[in-house]
Protein backbone atom coordinates (compact mmCIF):
# COMPACT_ATOMS: atom_id res chain seq x y z
CA UNK A 1 0.00 0.00 0.00
CA UNK A 2 2.79 2.42 0.89
CA UNK A 3 4.53 1.66 -2.40
CA UNK A 4 1.37 2.46 -4.38
CA UNK A 5 0.81 5.63 -2.34
CA UNK A 6 4.35 6.79 -3.08
CA UNK A 7 3.77 6.19 -6.80
CA UNK A 8 0.57 8.23 -6.74
CA UNK A 9 2.07 11.12 -4.78
CA UNK A 10 2.15 14.40 -6.66
CA UNK A 11 5.56 15.93 -7.24
CA UNK A 12 7.04 18.85 -9.19
CA UNK A 13 9.47 18.86 -12.08
CA UNK A 14 12.26 21.41 -12.49
CA UNK A 15 9.78 23.84 -14.08
CA UNK A 16 7.46 23.72 -11.07
CA UNK A 17 4.78 21.74 -12.95
CA UNK A 18 2.79 19.15 -10.98
CA UNK A 19 3.18 15.57 -12.14
CA UNK A 20 2.32 12.03 -11.08
CA UNK A 21 4.28 8.78 -11.51
CA UNK A 22 7.33 10.97 -11.93
CA UNK A 23 6.60 12.00 -15.52
CA UNK A 24 2.90 12.58 -16.28
CA UNK A 25 1.67 16.15 -15.90
CA UNK A 26 -1.70 16.68 -14.25
CA UNK A 27 -4.71 17.91 -16.19
CA UNK A 28 -4.59 21.71 -15.87
CA UNK A 29 -7.96 23.28 -15.09
CA UNK A 30 -6.66 26.21 -13.04
CA UNK A 31 -5.81 29.81 -13.78
CA UNK A 32 -9.46 30.90 -14.17
CA UNK A 33 -12.08 32.66 -12.06
CA UNK A 34 -15.48 30.98 -11.68
CA UNK A 35 -18.60 32.72 -10.41
CA UNK A 36 -21.08 30.58 -8.42
CA UNK A 37 -19.82 27.24 -9.81
CA UNK A 38 -21.57 23.98 -8.93
CA UNK A 39 -18.80 21.70 -7.71
CA UNK A 40 -20.88 18.80 -6.37
CA UNK A 41 -20.10 15.48 -8.02
CA UNK A 42 -16.99 16.75 -9.81
CA UNK A 43 -14.17 14.22 -10.15
CA UNK A 44 -11.16 16.42 -9.49
CA UNK A 45 -8.51 13.84 -8.54
CA UNK A 46 -5.15 14.18 -10.34
CA UNK A 47 -5.88 17.71 -11.55
CA UNK A 48 -3.89 20.93 -11.45
CA UNK A 49 -5.99 23.70 -9.87
CA UNK A 50 -3.21 26.27 -9.51
CA UNK A 51 -4.42 29.90 -9.42
CA UNK A 52 -8.07 28.79 -9.52
CA UNK A 53 -10.53 31.30 -8.03
CA UNK A 54 -13.96 30.15 -6.80
CA UNK A 55 -16.48 32.84 -5.92
CA UNK A 56 -19.63 31.59 -4.20
CA UNK A 57 -19.14 27.88 -4.92
CA UNK A 58 -22.23 25.66 -4.51
CA UNK A 59 -22.15 22.04 -3.38
CA UNK A 60 -24.38 19.68 -1.41
CA UNK A 61 -21.95 16.78 -1.03
CA UNK A 62 -18.31 16.26 -0.14
CA UNK A 63 -15.79 17.28 -2.80
CA UNK A 64 -12.62 15.17 -2.98
CA UNK A 65 -9.36 16.74 -4.10
CA UNK A 66 -6.95 13.82 -3.89
CA UNK A 67 -3.48 13.91 -5.47
CA UNK A 68 -3.93 17.43 -6.82
CA UNK A 69 -1.95 20.62 -7.12
CA UNK A 70 -3.86 23.49 -5.52
CA UNK A 71 -1.22 26.22 -5.19
CA UNK A 72 -2.68 29.70 -5.08
CA UNK A 73 -6.30 28.50 -4.98
CA UNK A 74 -8.65 31.21 -3.72
CA UNK A 75 -12.09 30.39 -2.34
CA UNK A 76 -14.37 33.35 -1.71
CA UNK A 77 -17.81 33.23 -0.10
CA UNK A 78 -17.45 29.97 1.81
CA UNK A 79 -17.76 26.31 0.92
CA UNK A 80 -18.66 23.09 2.71
CA UNK A 81 -17.11 19.65 2.65
CA UNK A 82 -13.69 19.80 0.98
CA UNK A 83 -11.45 16.75 1.38
CA UNK A 84 -7.82 17.32 0.36
CA UNK A 85 -5.43 14.38 0.47
CA UNK A 86 -1.79 14.24 -0.62
CA UNK A 87 -2.03 17.50 -2.56
CA UNK A 88 0.35 20.41 -3.10
CA UNK A 89 -1.09 23.46 -1.33
CA UNK A 90 1.72 26.00 -1.54
CA UNK A 91 4.75 26.87 -3.63
CA UNK A 92 7.92 26.36 -1.59
CA UNK A 93 10.36 27.55 -4.25
CA UNK A 94 12.36 30.55 -3.07
CA UNK A 95 11.97 32.43 -6.35
CA UNK A 96 8.22 31.85 -6.71
CA UNK A 97 5.60 34.37 -5.68
CA UNK A 98 3.58 33.60 -2.58
CA UNK A 99 1.02 30.98 -3.58
CA UNK A 100 -1.02 29.28 -0.89
CA UNK A 101 -4.61 28.27 -0.22
CA UNK A 102 -6.70 31.38 0.52
CA UNK A 103 -10.11 31.28 2.27
CA UNK A 104 -11.96 34.59 2.28
CA UNK A 105 -15.30 36.14 3.28
CA UNK A 106 -17.40 33.18 4.31
CA UNK A 107 -18.01 30.07 6.38
CA UNK A 108 -15.74 27.14 5.58
CA UNK A 109 -17.11 23.99 7.16
CA UNK A 110 -16.29 20.27 7.35
CA UNK A 111 -12.80 20.44 5.85
CA UNK A 112 -10.43 17.47 5.96
CA UNK A 113 -6.86 18.21 4.90
CA UNK A 114 -4.19 15.50 5.03
CA UNK A 115 -1.03 16.50 3.18
CA UNK A 116 2.71 16.59 3.76
CA UNK A 117 2.92 20.40 3.87
CA UNK A 118 -0.01 22.73 4.54
CA UNK A 119 -0.06 26.51 4.45
CA UNK A 120 -3.14 28.63 4.05
CA UNK A 121 -4.43 32.13 4.64
CA UNK A 122 -7.89 33.07 5.89
CA UNK A 123 -9.49 36.49 5.99
CA UNK A 124 -12.90 37.51 7.37
CA UNK A 125 -13.81 33.84 7.69
CA UNK A 126 -15.24 31.22 10.03
CA UNK A 127 -13.49 27.84 10.08
CA UNK A 128 -15.77 25.14 11.47
CA UNK A 129 -15.06 21.41 11.87
CA UNK A 130 -11.57 21.62 10.42
CA UNK A 131 -9.37 18.52 10.67
CA UNK A 132 -5.79 19.08 9.57
CA UNK A 133 -3.06 16.42 9.44
CA UNK A 134 0.37 17.35 8.12
CA UNK A 135 4.11 17.10 8.71
CA UNK A 136 4.69 20.79 8.06
CA UNK A 137 1.95 23.29 8.94
CA UNK A 138 1.59 27.04 9.05
CA UNK A 139 -1.27 29.48 8.62
CA UNK A 140 -2.02 33.19 8.85
CA UNK A 141 -5.42 34.51 9.86
CA UNK A 142 -7.11 37.89 9.74
CA UNK A 143 -10.50 38.44 11.40
CA UNK A 144 -11.09 34.69 11.59
CA UNK A 145 -13.13 32.66 14.08
CA UNK A 146 -12.31 29.02 14.83
CA UNK A 147 -14.91 26.43 15.82
CA UNK A 148 -13.73 22.86 16.39
CA UNK A 149 -10.42 23.07 14.56
CA UNK A 150 -7.97 20.23 15.15
CA UNK A 151 -4.35 20.09 13.99
CA UNK A 152 -2.38 16.83 14.24
CA UNK A 153 0.97 15.56 13.07
CA UNK A 154 0.69 13.07 10.22
CA UNK A 155 2.38 9.96 11.60
CA UNK A 156 2.32 8.07 8.31
CA UNK A 157 5.76 6.49 8.20
CA UNK A 158 8.66 7.40 10.50
CA UNK A 159 7.85 10.04 13.09
CA UNK A 160 10.20 13.03 13.09
CA UNK A 161 9.72 14.39 16.60
CA UNK A 162 11.60 17.60 15.80
CA UNK A 163 9.27 18.38 12.88
CA UNK A 164 6.23 17.39 14.96
CA UNK A 165 7.33 19.85 17.65
CA UNK A 166 7.55 22.64 15.05
CA UNK A 167 4.10 21.76 13.70
CA UNK A 168 2.45 21.98 17.12
CA UNK A 169 4.36 25.19 17.86
CA UNK A 170 2.85 26.80 14.76
CA UNK A 171 -0.59 25.46 15.66
CA UNK A 172 -0.20 26.85 19.20
CA UNK A 173 0.54 30.31 17.82
CA UNK A 174 -2.43 30.02 15.48
CA UNK A 175 -4.89 29.20 18.27
CA UNK A 176 -3.36 31.79 20.59
CA UNK A 177 -3.71 34.53 17.94
CA UNK A 178 -7.49 34.07 17.93
CA UNK A 179 -7.79 33.75 21.72
CA UNK A 180 -8.38 29.98 21.87
CA UNK A 181 -6.30 29.21 24.95
CA UNK A 182 -7.72 25.68 25.41
CA UNK A 183 -6.53 24.37 22.05
CA UNK A 184 -3.35 26.45 22.33
CA UNK A 185 -2.58 24.73 25.62
CA UNK A 186 -3.17 21.29 24.11
CA UNK A 187 -0.82 22.08 21.23
CA UNK A 188 1.74 23.42 23.72
CA UNK A 189 1.61 20.10 25.58
CA UNK A 190 2.14 18.10 22.37
CA UNK A 191 4.93 20.47 21.30
CA UNK A 192 6.86 19.89 24.52
CA UNK A 193 6.17 16.15 24.44
CA UNK A 194 7.67 15.75 20.97
CA UNK A 195 10.52 18.09 21.91
CA UNK A 196 11.32 15.79 24.84
CA UNK A 197 11.27 12.73 22.58
CA UNK A 198 13.51 14.42 20.02
CA UNK A 199 16.13 15.08 22.72
CA UNK A 200 16.32 11.33 23.37
CA UNK A 201 17.89 10.89 19.88
CA UNK A 202 20.74 13.41 19.58
CA UNK A 203 22.00 11.73 16.41
CA UNK A 204 18.70 12.52 14.65
CA UNK A 205 18.36 15.96 16.24
CA UNK A 206 21.81 17.09 15.10
CA UNK A 207 22.01 14.98 11.94
CA UNK A 208 23.30 17.93 9.88
CA UNK A 209 26.52 18.26 11.89
CA UNK A 210 26.72 14.82 13.54
CA UNK A 211 28.82 13.18 10.80
CA UNK A 212 31.24 16.13 10.68
CA UNK A 213 31.77 16.21 14.45
CA UNK A 214 34.49 14.45 16.40
CA UNK A 215 33.87 12.01 19.22
CA UNK A 216 34.39 14.72 21.88
CA UNK A 217 31.71 17.00 20.40
CA UNK A 218 29.38 14.04 19.88
CA UNK A 219 29.79 13.10 23.53
CA UNK A 220 29.11 16.66 24.67
CA UNK A 221 26.00 16.93 22.48
CA UNK A 222 24.74 13.57 23.75
CA UNK A 223 25.24 14.54 27.39
CA UNK A 224 23.55 17.91 26.86
CA UNK A 225 20.57 16.33 25.11
CA UNK A 226 20.11 13.68 27.79
CA UNK A 227 20.25 16.26 30.59
CA UNK A 228 17.62 18.41 28.86
CA UNK A 229 15.52 15.32 28.17
CA UNK A 230 15.68 14.33 31.86
CA UNK A 231 14.60 17.83 32.95
CA UNK A 232 11.67 17.78 30.52
CA UNK A 233 10.74 14.26 31.63
CA UNK A 234 10.50 15.45 35.24
CA UNK A 235 8.27 18.32 34.10
CA UNK A 236 6.19 15.84 32.07
CA UNK A 237 5.71 13.49 35.03
CA UNK A 238 5.05 16.09 37.71
CA UNK A 239 2.63 18.44 35.98
CA UNK A 240 2.50 17.72 32.24
CA UNK A 241 4.49 20.83 31.23
CA UNK A 242 1.99 22.97 33.12
CA UNK A 243 -1.02 21.62 31.17
CA UNK A 244 -1.80 18.62 33.39
CA UNK A 245 -1.75 19.98 36.99
CA UNK A 246 -3.86 17.05 38.17
CA UNK A 247 -0.68 14.96 37.94
CA UNK A 248 0.81 17.03 40.77
CA UNK A 249 -2.20 16.21 42.95
CA UNK A 250 -2.01 12.49 42.17
CA UNK A 251 1.75 12.46 42.75
CA UNK A 252 1.23 14.26 46.08
CA UNK A 253 -1.25 11.60 47.19
CA UNK A 254 1.28 8.92 46.20
CA UNK A 255 4.05 10.57 48.25
CA UNK A 256 1.76 10.88 51.29
CA UNK A 257 0.65 7.25 51.11
CA UNK A 258 4.19 5.95 50.55
CA UNK A 259 5.49 7.94 53.55
CA UNK A 260 2.52 6.77 55.63
CA UNK A 261 3.34 3.15 54.82
CA UNK A 262 6.98 3.71 55.82
CA UNK A 263 6.04 5.34 59.15
CA UNK A 264 3.57 2.53 59.81
CA UNK A 265 5.95 -0.38 59.10
CA UNK A 266 9.29 0.99 60.35
CA UNK A 267 10.02 -0.37 63.88
CA UNK A 268 11.95 2.80 64.75
CA UNK A 269 8.94 5.02 63.97
CA UNK A 270 7.04 6.67 66.84
CA UNK A 271 3.83 5.79 64.95
CA UNK A 272 4.78 2.12 64.43
CA UNK A 273 1.65 0.02 63.80
CA UNK A 274 -0.61 3.09 64.25
CA UNK A 275 -2.16 3.70 60.81
CA UNK A 276 -4.17 6.79 61.76
CA UNK A 277 -1.26 8.51 63.50
CA UNK A 278 1.08 7.57 60.60
CA UNK A 279 -1.29 9.11 58.07
CA UNK A 280 -1.79 12.19 60.24
CA UNK A 281 1.96 12.71 60.64
CA UNK A 282 2.56 12.20 56.91
CA UNK A 283 -0.08 14.78 55.92
CA UNK A 284 1.11 17.34 58.49
CA UNK A 285 4.70 16.88 57.30
CA UNK A 286 3.77 17.09 53.61
CA UNK A 287 1.88 20.39 53.98
CA UNK A 288 4.60 21.68 56.39
CA UNK A 289 2.18 22.65 59.17
CA UNK A 290 4.75 21.86 61.84
CA UNK A 291 2.46 21.23 64.84
CA UNK A 292 5.27 19.43 66.69
CA UNK A 293 2.98 17.05 68.57
CA UNK A 294 4.60 14.10 66.77
CA UNK A 295 8.24 13.97 65.65
CA UNK A 296 10.50 11.16 64.55
CA UNK A 297 13.58 10.32 66.60
CA UNK A 298 15.30 7.99 64.15
CA UNK A 299 17.79 9.71 61.80
CA UNK A 300 16.61 7.89 58.63
CA UNK A 301 12.98 8.75 59.38
CA UNK A 302 13.90 12.34 60.17
CA UNK A 303 15.60 12.54 56.76
CA UNK A 304 12.50 11.01 55.16
CA UNK A 305 10.32 13.63 56.87
CA UNK A 306 12.52 16.43 55.52
CA UNK A 307 12.36 14.97 52.00
CA UNK A 308 8.58 14.63 52.25
CA UNK A 309 8.25 18.26 53.36
CA UNK A 310 10.37 19.39 50.41
CA UNK A 311 8.23 17.31 48.01
CA UNK A 312 5.14 18.90 49.54
CA UNK A 313 6.35 22.45 48.87
CA UNK A 314 7.47 21.54 45.34
CA UNK A 315 4.33 19.65 44.25
CA UNK A 316 1.91 22.12 45.89
CA UNK A 317 3.60 24.98 44.05
CA UNK A 318 3.36 23.10 40.74
CA UNK A 319 -0.30 22.27 41.34
CA UNK A 320 -1.23 25.92 41.96
CA UNK A 321 0.98 27.20 39.14
CA UNK A 322 -0.55 24.68 36.73
CA UNK A 323 -4.07 25.99 37.26
CA UNK A 324 -2.86 29.59 37.14
CA UNK A 325 -1.13 28.90 33.79
CA UNK A 326 -4.47 28.09 32.17
CA UNK A 327 -4.98 31.82 31.66
CA UNK A 328 -1.52 32.54 30.23
CA UNK A 329 -0.85 33.77 26.71
CA UNK A 330 0.99 31.15 24.67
Amino acid sequence: VKRVQSLLSVSENNKGEAQVLGKHRLLNIGGVELKSPIISGRLLDFTCLDELSLDGAVNNSKVYLWHCSAKGVRVNGGVIGLDLFDSLLWDHRAWAKKRELALEDGVFQDFTIECEEIRFHSSRAVLKNFNVRAKNFDATMEHTNLDKVQVDYNENGRVDHSEASKLYRNAKRLFSSVGDTVDAGECYYKEKLHEMKSLASPRELFKECWLRSGWLKKGWLTLLCYLKCAAKFISFITWGFGERPIRSLLLSMGVILLATLTYFLAPASVTYHHLGRSLYFSIVTFVTLGYGDISQTSSPLQLLSAIEAFCGMFLTGLFLAGFASKTKQY
